[in-house]
């Protein structure tokens, strides 16, 4: 895997912390997480000047004498040893630094320094041992562990059979080629009692190795059969364990060059990182997730698809429609005795003041709740559906969303509605005061003259009328008006007369009729607009309710498919 690549996933992998996290994760594992990717950065941001190689082993297995050996020279005492302390010790050139400033407090100080070339590259961490009655300094080397580059694993011939020494291997995140396992102290089965040591020096090969990869999972070890004390003083009695030290020695003195350290690092890397990645994908669970979300979406469909309709509303419409055709029919501009007829005949003398227009707000809001109470219902059992799928996601439950957010809703869009009815109704009065109410007056007042008009002619008689028009005197004014006072009381003129009461009510009735139908049209359509409006209103924001309750659930199923294809492209290195 290139540098550039692992870098790339590390990225990738903390943007999906910061961005899905908090839907895919507990907060506690979150934290941990988001500080792990952190702390992989920071790694691979470091430069490839030196190598921390830690000596991890029991008491007693000559880790001491062990880094003399490697100098060939005494640049570890007595006193560095354990158990006579809990730090870690650190063997550094001196011409080096020892970097970790943040595990400062888990190093002795001051460094033990050497002015070996060969060891120039190596910051050697004598670890404290593991098999202390110290509890805590098990709990020092676990620190320690995820910030080295390689170890050394060291055991001796009466301590390799110690079981938490492998399970400490096993939990380790160094990549198993940056792993060097040591059996030192091998000198010991050169002892006069042993027949044959080369067959012990065997048999204590193939059971450390046989343990490493059963109990370990360490497939290819590599591992040396050393003896530090006579390396150290020169002995060379078994030219065997002199062979297997020099092998050993210059697979750390080699000339280290930066692509090698890098090389040792990167792997490193790679190993923490697919362990990481697998680690997350175990509290993920990525395909429980899926199926869940997948369910989840399923049902959210059939509920955006329940919107309010038009048949929901017609109810709301004609309550409208009657209201607004009393509000307008009292505003009417038309003759008295149409408005009168309209609103004591048809209209049942209803009384309608002014303030009703604002009443009707208290009729949007009750009716509007009414029609939405369903779906607000169907909203609340999202809510409940995702806040459970969301406790099955992280371990933790979701703050609820109001209640008082659903009234809100009905609230909001009743008011809209009720504004655009308002300035429709308001604009539509404010229109019968300009000159096309004064032709409808006009209208319906010759429609009511034009009777009259007949009955005098029918009563006075036409010749009397062109008499009248002819000479124009007084003489013939008072000849015509006592001709019609004689005619009106006659049998002819009260039948007339009746006559002409019976049509200009059946005139009145129809032309009330006629603009009370026009009124309720136009009541009807305003009607139409608001419940339009309303029923938009609603439905978005219904909508937009749902597409909000899901929108945690979009990015779990988000969050899940980005986290799908880091794994998928980490698992190609």
């Amino acid at each position: 895997m290139e540098s550039s690549e692992l870098l790339q996933i590390i990225k990738s992998t903390s943007e999906l912390l910061d961005q899905y996290g908090s839907n895919l994760l507990s907060r506690g594992r979150l934290a941990y997480f988001q500080d792990s990717v952190r702390e992989l950065s920071d790694k691979a941001g470091r430069d490839f000047e030196c190598l921390y190689v830690g000596l991890v082993g029991g008491s007693g297995v000559g880790k001491s004498t062990l880094i003399n050996a490697i100098a060939r020279s005494k640049i570890s005492d007595s006193s560095d040893r354990r158990p006579f302390t809990d730090k870690i010790v650190v063997y550094r050139h001196e011409d080096r630094k020892r970097g970790l400033e943040q595990l400062s407090d888990l190093f002795r100080s001051p460094d033990a320094t050497h002015d070996n070339d060969a060891l120039k590259v190596l910051i050697i961490c004598d670890l404290p041992d593991i098999d202390s009655l110290e509890t805590s300094n098990r709990g020092v080397v676990t620190k320690v562990l995820p910030h080295l580059d390689a170890i050394i694993w060291i055991v001796s011939p009466e301590k390799y059979a110690d079981s938490s020494f492998y399970k400490l291997i096993n939990a380790s995140l160094i990549h198993q080629q940056n792993f060097i396992f040591v059996l030192n102290k091998m000198d010991q089965v050169f002892d006069d009692h042993i027949p044959d040591p080369y067959l012990r020096i065997k048999e204590i090969l193939g059971d450390f190795g046989f343990r490493l990869k059963e109990e370990a999972l360490v497939n290819d070890p590599k591992t040396f059969c050393l003896s530090s004390i006579l390396e150290f003083q020169g002995n060379t009695q078994a030219g065997f364990l002199s062979n297997e030290f020099e092998r050993f020695r210059e697979s750390l003195t080699l000339k280290w060059n930066e692509k090698q350290i890098q090389a040792v690092k990167q792997a490193n890397l790679i190993e923490e990182t697919r362990n990481l990645l697998f680690e997350m994908e175990r509290d993920i669970d990525p395909e429980k997730k899926r199926k869940a979300c997948e369910s989840l979406e399923v049902e959210a469909q059939s509920y955006s698809d329940s919107i309010i309709s038009k048949e929901n509303l017609i109810p709301m419409e004609n309550l409208l429609t009657e209201r607004a055709t009393r509000i307008l029919a009292l505003k009417d501009t038309s003759i008295r005795l149409v408005t009168l007829i309209n609103n004591k005949l048809f209209l049942r003398n209803t009384r309608i003041e002014d303030s009703e227009i604002g009443g009707l707000r208290t009729i949007l809001d009750s009716e509007t709740a009414t029609i939405a109470q369903q779906r607000f219902l169907k909203i609340e059992k999202i809510e409940n559906d995702v806040r459970a799928t969301l406790v099955l996601s992280t371990g933790e439950k979701s703050e609820k969303r109001p209640d008082s957010i659903i009234e809100t809703i009905s609230s909001k869009c009743a008011f809209q509605a009720f504004e655009i009815f308002k300035t429709r109704l308001e604009n539509r009065i404010a229109s019968w005061n300009r000159w096309i109410s004064k032709i409808r007056t006009g209208f319906q007042s010759v429609m009511l003259f034009l009777p009259v008009i007949f009955f005098f002619l029918k009563l006075s008689g036409f010749n009397s009328i062109s008499n009248l028009i002819e000479n124009r005197i007084l003489l013939s004014i008072a000849d015509y008006s006592l001709r019609f006072l004689m005619s009106l009381f006659s049998l002819d003129g009260l039948v007339a007369l009746l006559v002409l009461l019976i049509i200009e009510s059946i005139l009145i009735i129809f032309l009330a009729q006629r603009r009370l139908k026009k009124i309720e049209r136009i009541a009807r359509g305003i009607s139409v607009k608001v419940t339009q409006n309303l029923m938009d209103c609603l439905n978005h924001s219904i909508k937009a309710e749902i597409n909000e309750r899901f929108s945690s659930i979009r990015q779990v199923k988000e969050g899940v498919v980005k986290f799908s294809e880091i794994v998928s492209v980490s698992a190609r290195f």
